[in-house]
This record gives C-alpha cells, sequence and structure tokens, in this order.
C-alpha cells in the first residue's frame, strides 16, 4: 500500500470555508480548467524523455455532494500535455500514479558527461488547499524542485551510465525529494513555469500528512463527508475523503 504525500497550502489554512465563486463562473454551467504535469529541471541534466503513468486525478468540494474524478493516462513529462479538470472551487485535489516515474537522457559538468535512466517508484499525491478554477484558468504540477538531480552529489564520473531504480541506494533520496518539493502553480496555459508564475508564488507544496482510520464510503457512490470546521480541525480534512482513492495494493 502507497502512503499518501499530502500538498498544503502555503497560505491561511485556518478556515475550511471556500471563497465564494470566481466572477464569471455560472453556477450548474462553470465550463473547464486544465492542470499540467511536468518535471523540474536540473542543471548537470537534459531529460529526453520523462512520462509517468497517472492513474486518476481526484478534486474534492467543499460539501458531500462535489466529487470529480479525471481518468489517467501516461502523462508526457516533456511533452507537458494538459488534463482536462472540471472548473469551480475545491477543497482539495488527489493524483494517483498507476507506475514508475521513468526520465532518460544525458548529464554533464564543465569536466565529465555521461547519460542517465531514472525509474522511481513514487507515493501518491493529494493537494491540501482551496483552490479557484475559473473557466480556461490553468495549474502547473511541478514535480520535484529545481535542480534537484546534481551529478557531484551523485558521484558520477566522466563516461558513467547511471541506471537509478527501487534497488539503488540513491532511491529513496530522490523520490522523497520529489514527493516533498513537488508544488502546484498557477499557469498561464502553456504547460511551462515561466520565472514570472514562479516568481507569483505556489498555490501548494508538499507536506508530509496524517491519516485517521474510518470508515469510507465507496467514492464511485459518493464521499460520506465534507471539510470539517469544527474545533482543532483543519483544512486538512477534506483528504480523508479521498484516502480510500489513493489506496491501492503494491
Amino acid at each position: 500500500m502507497k502512503r499518501v504525500v499530502a500538498l498544503s497550502l502555503v497560505v491561511a489554512m485556518s478556515a475550511c470555508e471556500p471563497p465564494p465563486p470566481a466572477d464569471g463562473i455560472a453556477v450548474g454551467n462553470p465550463g473547464k480548467g486544465s492542470m499540467t504535469l511536468a518535471l523540474a529541471e536540473a542543471e548537470d541534466f537534459t531529460f529526453e524523455t520523462a512520462e509517468v503513468p497517472v492513474g486518476y486525478l481526484g478534486l474534492s468540494g467543499c460539501s458531500s455532494d462535489d466529487w470529480e474524478r479525471e481518468d489517467g493516462r501516461v502523462a508526457d513529462l516533456v511533452a507537458t500535455e494538459s488534463f482536462e479538470l472540471q472548473a469551480g472551487t475545491w477543497c482539495g485535489l488527489a493524483v494517483q500514479w498507476d507506475g514508475l516515474l521513468q526520465a532518460a537522457g544525458a548529464w554533464a559538468t564543465e569536466s565529465a558527461s555521461g547519460d542517465f535512466e531514472l525509474h522511481l517508484d513514487l507515493q501518491d499525491l493529494a493537494v491540501d488547499a482551496v483552490v479557484e478554477l475559473a473557466d480556461g484558468d490553468a495549474l502547473l504540477l511541478e514535480l520535484a524542485a529545481p535542480d534537484w538531480l546534481d551529478a557531484d552529489a551523485l558521484g558520477l564520473q566522466d563516461g558513467d551510465s547511471v541506471v537509478i531504480d527501487a534497488a539503488s541506494p540513491e532511491h529513496p533520496t530522490l523520490a522523497a525529494s520529489l514527493e516533498s518539493t513537488s508544488t502546484l502553480f498557477r499557469d498561464d496555459g502553456d504547460g511551462v513555469l515561466s520565472a514570472t508564475e514562479r516568481a507569483a508564488g505556489p498555490v501548494a507544496a508538499t507536506v508530509p500528512s496524517n491519516y485517521v482510520p474510518r470508515a469510507y464510503a465507496d467514492a464511485s457512490q459518493g464521499v460520506a463527508s465534507g471539510c470539517s470546521c469544527s474545533a482543532g480541525g483543519g483544512s486538512a480534512s477534506w483528504l480523508l475523503l479521498l484516502l480510500p482513492l489513493l489506496r491501492r495494493r503494491r
């Protein structure tokens, strides 16, 4: 069973009440937005191919009646293909992987070069944030942080062809780095995170998340309850609704 990594709102998280619908979104006909998955760049590494199979994207509303699920596919992290999402006000987003993140390409420093392959087994992700997605809006989930790979830190020598998979000693560190630093940004729709968009700040950033066992409704029949705004509760309460969807057998 995979654990879950939650993306926690960088700004205030004390309230569970969502903001009012964005101007121009009609009730009952909110339109469509999109989200792109992209792999963060690393100065020493050139990604010629990079992809990860997505089982699904799940959007949790702020009441028991709101739930949207977008079936996944293999996401090309180089071509930065986008997923269509229902526009509206959402209390969270879940991403379930359906296999390994695989990437390949070349690495080079001032004095050495070689090639590489990555086969990373990642935890599922969840975004713990109230997100406004208007018709035509775009989000970008950047997997890892810039320069998350470093040739010197990996001890690479000239001519090395490095393969990192689940059996490699470097795998836990790289996987954990990617899981704990993946970040959700607003995007202009081109699927590329510009310096301006990065400077505008993230919607949410990854942090570990804990869960309390409880009985869950079958997701296909709807979630059992909405955001909890009770004393001592936080905006992370909605994640309990998505947990059964993020559980799967290894």
